[in-house]
């Protein structure tokens, strides 16, 4: 929970649904297909403004709201129509999919109603994925490869660097690749981005 501190729709959930469950399943398992590593250099904010903290598993990102705020709309006006579809027709589907959407229009009634400027609005995995949602897709990596993120650790030690590790990974009936990110050190990733997967 979010707090202050005709055939196509089927597809297209099951799509998103697919997404985010074989995200979570394959977390952490090692590049065999030859990876490389860079170091990407990070600023904290210049200036103060209107904020979303979300917190993984070992740290936490500060994003801009209205750079969420576009990658957020999208997910509710997809969940918003897939909703309403599962329901008019009755589905397996239609109350898991409006449990997600009522989770996804909570969090944006409070960036509609209740924050103002210079506000933080505090997020996490763990609350996204007990609404069966993943972490916004590449919404994050792409927040870091273009420096419009800061990153704290548990500690609350910001870290004005992270390491960007490219490369992919054969798995059974396929594989997958893209970009994890680590804190500088750090043996597990905390976030990944899927730039091509194969059957």
């Amino acid at each position: 929970m979010a707090i202050m501190q005709p055939k196509w729709h089927v597809y297209t959930f099951l799509m998103l649904l697919c997404v985010n469950v074989y995200a979570q399943e394959r977390e952490q398992i090692p590049y065999n297909m030859g990876s490389q590593n860079d170091t990407l250099t990070l600023t904290t904010f210049q200036s103060a403004t209107t904020l979303v903290a979300y917190k993984f598993d070992s740290v936490t990102l500060f994003v801009h709201l209205a750079d969420f705020r576009i990658a957020f709309d999208d997910l509710w006006n997809t969940y918003k129509r897939e909703s309403k579809w599962h329901t008019q027709h009755k589905s397996d589907q239609a109350g898991s999919t409006l449990k997600t959407w009522r989770f996804l229009d909570s969090i944006r009634a409070i960036m509609d109603t209740r924050l103002r400027a210079k506000d933080t609005l505090f997020l996490s995995r763990k609350s996204f994925r007990s609404a069966d949602l993943g972490d916004l897709i590449d919404f994050f990596p792409a927040m870091i490869d273009k420096n419009r993120c800061t990153i704290v650790d548990t500690k609350g030690q910001i870290h004005l660097s992270v390491v960007r590790q490219k490369g992919g990974c054969q798995v059974k009936g396929g594989g997958f690749g893209g970009r994890r990110y680590f804190l500088p050190g750090a043996s597990t990733y905390f976030i990944e981005a899927i730039d091509w997967e194969a059957d």
